[in-house]
Parts: structure tokens; sequence; C-alpha cells
């Protein structure tokens, strides 16, 4: 039960994504940008998240079922290639959580939840 297709790890990794994309509210921007950083160290260095690793096989990234995202954009019938996914998974929506972290916080003195 730990890796189907709703187990376990589908449901830490989705926790882990959703924190990410609502970091900007949770957290202060620099540590947003931490996260982000040693997220994408991790890519940089094993090709590929460990959790995706654990919950789909030992493939690398470019593979167009290794990734998260992909797996269930395409359940969901979305038409998208997986480099298409990849580019907003890891690209887009990092510098958009970045962003909004920063201007809310900074430009308009908001705090987020956990505020240190």
């Amino acid at each position: 039960m730990l890796r189907g297709t709703f187990g376990l790890i589908f449901w830490i990794h989705a926790a882990i994504i959703l924190g990410g994309y609502f970091s900007w509210m949770l957290f202060d921007w620099p540590y947003v940008v931490v996260g982000f950083l040693l997220w994408h160290l991790q890519l940089a260095l094993l090709g590929d998240c460990i959790l995706t690793r654990a919950q789909f096989g030992n493939n690398r990234r470019g593979h167009p079922r290794t990734t998260f995202y992909y797996q269930y954009v395409h359940r969901m019938g979305i038409s998208a290639s997986n480099r298409q996914v990849v580019i907003v998974a890891d690209y887009i929506v990092p510098v958009l959580a970045v962003a909004l972290a920063f201007i809310t916080q900074v430009f308009f003195g908001l705090h987020p939840i956990w505020h240190i």
C-alpha cells in the first residue's frame, strides 16, 4: 500500500507539493527560496525526486512516465507533454511562489503563517 496509485507515498508527495505551492503564504520568503533551491539541488544531484523514485520506480527524470506531475496530469486527461509539465512544475511554479512570497511580504508587509 506504500507505492500504489494512492498509497502512502502518494499522500506524502502530494502534501509536500501542496506545501511548496502554498509556501509563499506559509513561510518567510528567504525560506521559500532555500526550499526551492534544495529541491533543485536534489534534482541536479540525483536526477529525480526521491519520492518519485519511491512511488514509480528508479527511472531517470527524462522518461515520460516518471514524474509525479505527468502521471496525474495524464490521468486527469490533460493533454500535455512531459516536457511541458516539467517546465511548469520545475521552473514556473517555483518562480511564482518565490515572487509571490517576496512581493506580499516585502512590498505589502504581509506576514506568512509561520513568521520567524
